[in-house]
């Protein structure tokens, strides 16, 4: 169950950033328009399991070299993990 829910959790952060980071609106017609991501650009073919992998394994050397982190939010955290692995050109 405790994996279940962290997979969700890190699905849901990485489609909540990119959702927001992919999208603006435009004023004059009130909708949500398409806009060049800048936050993280996970390829299509990384699946949930990847990017939990990628978050658990970080995690435990990020934690290990800066306990403090682990007081900081934890979408924060996940998205932090997800722009160094995945991050978008520039």
């Amino acid at each position: 169950m405790a994996q279940t829910a962290c997979r969700f959790y890190v699905l849901g952060v990485v489609q909540g950033v990119q959702l927001g980071d992919g999208s603006s609106m435009d004023h004059s017609t009130h909708r949500f328009v398409e806009k060049t991501k800048t936050i993280m650009c996970v390829p299509d073919e990384v699946d949930q399991s990847q990017m939990v992998t990628v978050v658990r394994q970080t995690l435990a050397q990020e934690f290990t070299a800066y306990p403090g982190d682990k007081e900081l939010p934890a979408s924060s955290t996940v998205s932090a993990i997800m722009n160094r692995r995945f991050p978008c050109s520039r």
